[in-house]
């Protein structure tokens, strides 16, 4: 019945030295590798990465590491943001943020730093456990000759299959993704979710609609928008918006709307000792202030405050972003991009000179998209730069001197500011640290 060899699955390249299966729609992508592993029999997929990046090497001889989520798309000769918005949990695993995302579909890799944020990303996992469906997986089989790992079995708070509508299986085992599902299920070798509490329950159902719906779009959510559109439509329940006050918080409406086993399973964080504590990770999202939201805590703000999903992802995308009228800012942004430029992104120095708090600088700078660069040494500046000028991701990070956690963390927060900001800056630094 289970046919793991079928030939179906499978073409040969030979200038790869590897048989290289065909990636199916949906398929999860460390599900793929997985495939690869067991067709090519290379025992685990550490031994897969380690010839895909010998492979990638060849052409970028300084590399160190590559992920798999670049040399995957590279061996299939796709493009590589296509396979990580398609094949990946990119989209939704990082924080939701503003002016990092050009808007033009047609711009370039390098010139959009939230495409190599997604590269760091992909590995995150936003299950415990690996999940199939034991009707897809037997349709597999029936169509294919073999099963695979679907990206939508994976998604965080659906527990069951968006086609056939049944519990979806739990496997709970050291790398999980190397065995097909269709393994798992003729030796029995799984647990069943039960689905009875939630699949009915309409905030469920629109959180599930919400997540799918993200996961398709083809520019990542901006906080500044998803705020506002939040915080209006917060003015229905009459909730607060800040730490102060004796209002119910935004947390307490998830907290009595949604089943209890539901939100231990996945939003385990969302705990209370008390009614009206005021939790910054999911109440936050109504507000304009910080550094980025989580997607998935957005969404299920969505969830709960929207009776459709619809219109939460229409106003959520299509929502002309507006500034409040507010008071003029006594700094203005150009006056701390100038600063940003003269003390070369040291947070601590621009504070002092334009006389604001550190915190408060640091909030301003990380919404313009200037991360704070201090610390950062002369080799991950000049390679920072590098990138932005369009060299590629993998030469510029594997440069000998280059730090990977600063220039990986400088490029996940740098927004489109950056790339012409950091051309401003002077070439040549006194020391081997910005100072």
């Amino acid at each position: 019945m289970y046919d793991l060899e079928s030939k179906t699955q499978q073409v040969t390249q030979a200038k790869h030295g590897l048989h290289i299966p065909m990636l199916m729609p949906d398929e999860f992508f460390m599900g793929y590798l997985g495939r690869l592993t067991h067709i090519n029999g290379l025992g685990n997929t550490s031994n897969t990465n380690k010839i895909l990046s010998a492979w990638v090497k060849q052409s970028h001889p300084e590399a160190n590491v590559v992920p798999a989520a670049y040399s995957l798309p590279k061996l299939l000769d796709i493009d590589v943001e296509t396979f990580i918005r398609q094949h990946t949990f990119a989209p939704i695993t990082g924080a939701i943020k503003s002016k990092t995302v050009q808007r033009n579909a047609e711009v370039t890799a390098r010139q959009n730093s939230n495409l190599q944020g997604m590269l760091i990303t992909t590995s995150k996992k936003i299950k415990k456990a690996a999940c199939f469906c034991a009707s897809c997986v037997k349709e597999d089989i029936d169509y294919l000759g073999f099963s695979f790992w679907r990206r939508s079995h994976q998604l965080s708070g659906i527990d069951w299959c968006l086609k056939h509508n049944v519990p979806l299986r739990e496997v709970n085992e050291d790398a999980p993704y190397e065995i097909q599902p269709a393994n798992y299920l003729m030796n029995k070798r799984f647990t069943e979710v039960n689905i009875e509490s939630h699949t009915a329950d309409p905030v469920v159902l629109r959180y599930a609609q919400l997540i799918q719906d993200a996961l398709e779009l083809a520019v990542p959510l901006d906080f500044k928008v998803t705020g506002q559109v939040l915080f209006k439509q917060s003015k229905e329940f009459n909730i607060r918006t800040s730490a102060k006050g004796n209002k119910k918080t935004l947390s307490d409406l998830m907290i009595e709307q949604l089943p209890d086993y539901w939100l231990s399973k996945h939003f385990p964080n969302l705990k209370k000792e008390r009614h009206g504590t005021y939790l910054s990770s999911f109440d936050d999202v109504l507000r304009l202030n910080g550094n980025g939201k989580s997607c998935m805590n957005t969404l299920l703000a969505a969830a709960v405050l929207f009776k459709n999903a619809d219109e939460a992802i229409f106003e959520f995308t299509q929502h002309q972003y507006k500034c409040p009228p507010k008071a003029k800012p006594k700094i203005s942004d150009k006056a701390i991009i100038e600063s940003y430029i003269k003390f070369q992104g040291n947070i601590k120095r621009v504070a002092a000179e334009l006389n604001q708090s550190y915190d408060t600088l640091y909030a301003r700078a990380a919404t313009l998209g200037l991360p704070a660069l201090t610390n950062v040494n002369r080799a991950t500046f000049n390679a920072i730069m590098s990138f932005f000028r369009g060299e590629d991701f993998l030469t510029s990070i594997n440069k000998p001197g280059v730090n990977p956690e600063k220039f990986e963390s400088v490029i996940r927060i740098a927004g489109g500011q950056l790339s012409s900001t950091i051309n401003k800056f002077k070439r040549s630094m006194s020391s081997t640290k910005l100072s």
